[in-house]
């Protein structure tokens, strides 16, 4: 995946406000349109990479603060 995968993203163009939900539907709504973007795997490979709030990749901050933790309790298995 290229540098410019933010150009390919599915949100392009719309609010960014709904991916800075402030409650579990708001956060389903931006989940659902992230689950139809081509580059998803992209997009959470970057939150995961540094400190983001709202929702990337699919998941929100919960979300990929777990998925930090299982990452790293891999790692040390």
């Amino acid at each position: 995946m290229n540098k410019d995968w933010r150009s390919e993203a599915a949100c392009v163009g719309m609010d960014p406000e709904i991916w800075f939900p402030t409650n579990k539907a708001e956060t389903e709504v931006a989940r659902s349109i992230c689950r139809t973007c081509p580059v998803v795997g992209a997009c959470l490979s970057s939150a995961m990479s540094q400190p983001t709030v709202g929702v990337w990749g699919a998941m929100c901050e919960m979300q990929r603060g777990w998925l930090h933790k299982r990452r790293k309790e891999a790692a040390v298995a």
